[in-house]
């Protein structure tokens, strides 16, 4: 009898056990975070591709503007030159970048097996309402999928904060009407002066556009890898967590993210910094967010 008592009483606390350490509501208190946490990477992703469009998107001309270049720039041609296509195309559009295409997959590829990534890693909440022993251990086997997309992440705002985006056929179109303008004959030193200042305005609108690209993408990857690590520490502690603490803790979680919101580019660049040690400080993580840094940096490097 002692020992069927034992046993009853043992097979109860296991059943306790179990309920506690994961029930559907548990589950989707976890399934929301781990969806807002892909929902931030997503939008993070999209924002760096929209940054590396930007890289090589033509800079900006009134339609004035690009047909007097078109004009000057057939007129200026030598007369026993014959026209092409390729002069033709060059002419309307002289500061083409024109982006190495393997670079440009590679890119692609990239930020599409990102999307996937991190689709896959919220997806696999999607049967933990069961609240099973089974459900307990898809939450334990989604933690090294957490650190490795939120060291991605953390990579990402740390690679944009010490590699600030160019636009780079802006500038281009700047630097070559600044040069015509110096070593044009026909203008006399007060013409020079206004055009190179009205140049220069252009210049710091293009400089402004630039910092608020790095701002913006900065500002989501950060987001996300807040949110990350919280969803991470969720992960660990699952079993341990009452619901009223998951709910507590994703709410912070989400409040901490959204303060990141309106801060200036030095704050960020700064959360950046600290963010990034406090992964390179995990013995699991530092090694992820490594690869992660030299693989955006290696794309973003070799870029046009």
């Amino acid at each position: 009898m002692r020992f069927m008592r034992a046993l009853l009483l043992s097979g109860l606390a296991l059943l306790s056990f179990l309920c506690s350490g994961c029930t559907p509501e548990k589950a989707r208190a976890l399934q929301g975070a781990a969806v807002q946490f892909r929902a931030e990477s997503l939008a993070a992703v999209n924002y760096i591709e929209i940054l590396m469009k930007k890289e090589v998107a033509p800079a900006p001309r009134s339609e004035t503007a690009a047909s007097a270049e078109f004009a000057d720039s057939i007129l200026s041609l030598e007369q026993s030159r014959a026209l092409n296509d390729e002069i033709i195309r060059l002419a309307m559009n002289p500061y083409t970048v024109a982006p190495d295409p393997q670079l440009e997959k590679q890119r692609a590829d990239f930020l599409a097996d990102l999307r996937l990534q991190y689709s896959t890693f919220a997806s696999m909440f999607d049967d933990l309402e069961r609240g099973s022993f089974l459900a307990r251990n898809a939450v334990k086997k989604s933690e090294p999928y957490a650190g490795k997309l939120t060291s991605q992440m953390g990579a990402f705002a740390q690679s944009l904060s010490q590699n600030p985006p160019r636009l780079l056929q802006f500038r281009s179109s700047l630097i070559d009407r600044m040069e015509k303008v110096r070593k044009d004959s026909k203008l006399s030193p007060e013409e020079k002066r206004r055009l190179l200042i009205g140049l220069m305005e252009e210049w710091q609108t293009m400089e402004a556009s630039e910092a608020d690209l790095q701002r913006s993408a900065i500002e989501q990857c950060l987001k996300a890898a807040s949110l990350g690590i919280e969803v991470r520490q969720l992960i660990q502690q699952y079993d341990k967590l009452s619901l009223d603490d998951l709910n507590n803790l994703s709410a912070r979680a989400l409040s901490a993210a959204g303060e990141l919101s309106g801060k200036n580019l030095e704050s960020l660049k700064s959360k950046s910094a600290e963010i990034f040690a406090r992964i390179k400080a995990d013995p699991d993580l530092g090694r992820l967010a490594d690869l992660a840094l030299a693989q955006i940096n290696r794309i973003q490097q070799t870029g046009p």
